[in-house]
């Protein structure tokens, strides 16, 4: 510190910042060079224009702009930036959530920045406090402030390049997308995952950009994110693209049928089955036009579940006998595993237990050998379900508890909901009627995420109906009320699996 740094003018200095600590964080590295002093003299001269009737230099608690201190930090930690400092930070503020090092160098690296290493000037942003670090350096991720990337905004248009750092946004995060969907079937999916939650507001940004500027980017987009829509718990945000996508589509691009089934598929998830079984129908009618055999098998099977979970049975069946061959002739393996466990499911609900267990077998055959712990989750969930109705809780346990952590992991809502409502009815039958209530408060709490309740699915509206009156006569009302209320206020906004429900994916 300068000598002159007296503790008066440091404190001044503060108060001037307004005690902000974004403010005080920026000044801070100025005064390697400058003194308090000057400082506070060139925020009050910066105050008294903004301020007119402002009484004298010095008195800095006089009546000024709100957060008028820190914008003046902010402009000074930009005014001490290099010439490259400042391009970089204009152009990092195209990115609206945190960001890694390789996004960074895919689209910041334009005239004159191009061919230029930015990771010294990226290192010296963040000694600055322009740019945050977070995360370990084998996760290394960067994001600025609001306020401090709406500064860089602002020269970024006054620059004149905004609509080329956001198609390079948009391109790069394109091809993210497209690159999750391509490797979602296999042993990376929780990483893949963790790695698109991660990306999440700049996937929605590109997105928004996509529907703005390029109606066949954006059905290729909102369906290439169907992995994290539909199997990472955001189906609401994917419906919303979706539905977007398809009505700015004029023209029925190419894409049109991919993101008809895709929509199909959410909708059913969201129980919202009439407009499930339209876009599939569509969907089907378009793929079969165009001899796009992938998406006469996903535009099938979506029907199939569809008519699963409004209960049309018979049409179901059929939908599935014809999707399951369509998808294994032409390698949708996602979608023939799909197939099976939806086609088990109705088995089950019709009573044909064997040959549900027999397709639910089939599954887990074909995923183990993948380490896909998705698909494998769908293959446990009908087996517990199974052992449930035929009246063995003890077994039905242990396979649920397996599918819940594998879709706990995933945040796979719509999984996590149907499980938790069959756990519950295979625990108050095995005797832990106050673990079955918090089961069912967790699980109410989860389908308001989802969407309809049970799907609206008959037999699912049925089996949760039939749980929480056998708790309920199990337990004192207060009982129920309290585990009930413990499982619904429980805060899931962490990654971590409740104690309660761990499976053998991570240690009890």
């Amino acid at each position: 510190m300068p000598a002159h740094d007296e503790p008066d003018e440091l404190v001044r200095l503060c108060d001037a910042l307004e005690g902000v600590p974004l403010a005080i964080e920026l000044a801070a590295p100025l005064l390697r060079t400058v003194s308090a002093q000057q400082l506070n003299r060139q925020l009050a001269e910066h105050l008294d224009l903004l301020s007119p009737g402002t009484p004298s230099d010095t008195d800095l608690t006089a009546v000024r702009p709100r957060h008028a201190g820190l914008r003046t930090s902010i402009g000074w930690s930009h005014e001490w930036c290099t010439l490259n400092e400042r391009l970089l930070w204009a152009r990092l503020s195209v990115f609206p959530g945190s960001f890694t090092m390789t996004a960074m160098e895919f689209v910041c690296t334009i005239k004159p920045l191009f061919g230029y290493d930015l990771t010294d000037t990226l290192a010296s942003l963040v000694n600055k406090s322009v740019v945050l670090r977070e995360g370990p350096p084998g996760a290394r991720r960067y994001r600025m402030l609001d306020t401090v990337r709406e500064y860089g905004a602002e020269w970024l248009e006054r620059l004149g390049l905004q609509d080329e750092l956001r198609l390079r946004h948009r391109d790069f995060y394109r091809h993210l997308a497209l690159t999750g969907g391509e490797s979602w079937l296999g042993p990376r999916q929780p990483e893949v995952y963790r790695e698109t939650a991660a990306e999440h507001a700049n996937l929605r940004a590109a997105l928004q950009h996509c529907l703005r500027t390029d109606t066949t980017a954006a059905l290729h987009m909102a369906a290439d994110l169907f992995y994290f829509w539909f199997a990472c718990g955001n189906l609401r945000e994917g419906r919303h693209f979706l539905d977007a996508a398809l009505t700015v589509d004029a023209q029925h691009e190419p894409g049109r049928a991919r993101a008809l089934w895709v929509c199909a598929v959410v909708s059913s998830c969201q129980g919202e089955h009439r407009v499930a079984l339209e876009r599939a129908t569509e969907a089907l009618e378009l793929a079969t036009r165009t001899a796009d055999t992938p998406a006469q098998a996903w535009a099938t099977y979506a029907q199939g579940l569809a008519l699963t979970l409004q209960g049309d049975t018979d049409p179901a069946q059929e939908r599935f006998a014809l999707a399951l061959p369509l998808a294994e002739t032409v390698g949708e393996e996602i979608a023939g595993l799909l197939c099976m466990a939806s086609h088990s499911y109705l088995l089950l609900a019709l009573g044909e237990h064997d040959r549900a267990q027999a397709l639910a077998e089939r599954v887990l055959g074909r995923a183990v050998p993948t380490q896909d712990i998705w698909a494998r989750s769908f293959g446990h969930y009908v087996l517990g379900t199974l052992d449930t109705v035929r009246g063995h809780p003890a077994r039905a346990i242990p396979a649920l508890r397996t599918a819940l952590e594998a879709k706990w992991l995933l945040n796979d809502a719509y999984g996590i909901a149907i499980t938790l409502d069959t756990l519950a009815l295979a625990a108050v039958d095995d005797g832990q009627a106050e673990w079955a209530a918090w089961l069912l408060g967790l699980g109410d709490q989860v389908w308001r995420r989802v969407g309809v309740p049970q799907l609206g699915a008959p037999d699912m509206v049925e089996r949760r109906g039939t749980c929480e009156q056998r708790t309920r006569d199990a337990l004192p009302p207060s009982a129920y009320e309290h585990h009930h209320r413990a499982g619904f206020t429980l805060d899931t906004s962490t990654a971590d699996v409740p104690a309660q429900l761990r499976g053998p994916y991570l240690p009890a």
